[in-house]
């Protein structure tokens, strides 16, 4: 079960990070991980602590939202003109 879950980061960490047009580099820079550690997150070639994820979707305006244990999707957060959240 881990391994599937795994698999299914690296290519939403990917698509969430092109999505707002940063590179490798840049998401590495707003976390204080190199190019090639994110690289490797994203091509599945290394775990990745839950810790370093949410700091990872957090830095692309997300929360993770784990559903049912084989599904992990972001949630982008969304601002509310009273200072509230929703997420999509």
């Amino acid at each position: 079960m881990l391994k599937q879950i795994s698999g299914e980061i690296g290519p939403l960490l990917k698509s969430l990070r092109g999505e707002r047009g940063l590179t490798q580099s840049e998401l590495g820079s707003r976390v204080g991980m190199s190019q090639s550690h994110i690289h490797k997150i994203e091509a599945g070639s290394s775990d990745v602590r839950l810790s370093t994820l949410v700091a990872l979707l957090q830095s692309l305006g997300y929360e993770l939202a784990v559903g049912d244990p084989l599904t992990i999707r972001a949630a982008r957060v969304l601002e509310e003109p009273q200072g509230r959240a929703r997420f999509e």
